[in-house]
C-alpha cells in the first residue's frame, strides 16, 4: 500500500469526527480497481509510519475495500463498505474492573474482621 493523495484533517464542533477528503485525482485510468484504506495518526508525526515508529505515538486504520475508479463526467466512486475508524484504547474486561474495584474497597475498609469468642479464636 502507497499513500495517494492529499492529507485531509478531521472537521470540528458539530461535525467532529468527520473527513472530508474531496475527490481525489488518481494517476490509474477509470475502470482499474484500486484497493483504499483510511489511515489516520496525530499530527506531531508528519506520516503515518512516523506515528506508527513514534514512542507513544497514535494511529489506526480502516478495514481495506475495493473501488472501481471512474473517469470524468462520471461520478466519483462512492467508498462503499468502508467502516469507521475508532482510535481508541481498549476497555478494561468486567473481571479486571471488578478486582480493581474489590481491591479499592479493601483499600478503603481493610480486611473484614472475623468474629472471636471471648477465649479468642477457636
Amino acid at each position: 500500500m502507497a499513500p495517494v493523495g492529499a492529507v485531509a484533517t478531521f472537521k470540528t464542533g458539530l461535525l467532529a469526527g468527520y473527513v472530508s477528503a474531496g475527490t481525489q485525482v488518481l494517476p490509474w485510468p477509470g475502470g482499474t480497481t484500486v484497493y483504499i484504506q483510511m489511515r489516520l495518526w496525530n499530527a506531531p508525526n508528519a506520516t503515518y509510519e512516523a506515528a506508527m515508529a513514534a514512542p507513544g505515538g497514535k494511529w489506526a486504520n480502516s478495514n481495506t475495500i475495493s473501488v472501481k475508479l471512474t473517469e470524468p463526467p462520471a461520478a466519483p466512486a462512492d467508498l462503499v463498505g468502508l467502516q469507521g475508524i475508532c482510535p481508541c484504547v481498549p476497555e478494561p474486561s468486567t473481571t479486571a474492573l471488578a478486582l480493581l474495584g474489590g481491591a479499592a474497597l479493601l483499600l478503603r475498609f481493610g480486611a473484614p474482621k472475623l468474629p472471636r469468642g471471648r477465649d479468642g479464636p477457636h
